[in-house]
């Protein structure tokens, strides 16, 4: 339930900072503005370094979502494997190691090496 819910807040985000950077470009960043009210005026230097602030802050959570998603993807799948093979019950076809090892035993007990 954790994955959407990134998905979701790294989407917010997005918008966010996609419609603050096009606003606040207007204005040459001098000006942060956000859905049409000026938050701030920090000036030109600093108003870019915020923008940027917020574009890479949105850029990394859709990497932590999409990370945690293929995290929990591969570790699902890797413990439906692992139930899948402790379920199958060993073929007759094929001897264990352990059957293989106890043949071995009694090849040697019964013809022992020169």
């Amino acid at each position: 339930m954790v994955g959407p819910v990134l998905i979701v807040v790294a989407s917010a985000l997005s918008i966010l900072t996609l419609e603050t950077v096009a606003e606040s470009a207007r204005s040459g960043a001098r000006e942060l503005v956000v859905f049409g009210h000026e938050v701030a005026s920090p000036g030109s230097p600093g108003g870019t370094w915020i923008l940027i602030g917020l574009a890479v802050a949105a850029a990394l959570a859709w990497a932590a979502a999409f990370a945690w998603s293929r995290g929990h993807r591969l570790e699902r799948r890797m413990a439906a494997e692992l139930d899948a093979r402790r379920a199958l019950p060993p073929s007759n076809d094929q001897p264990s190691r352990r059957d293989e090892l106890a043949a071995r035993r009694a090849r040697r007990a019964t013809h022992p090496a020169n």
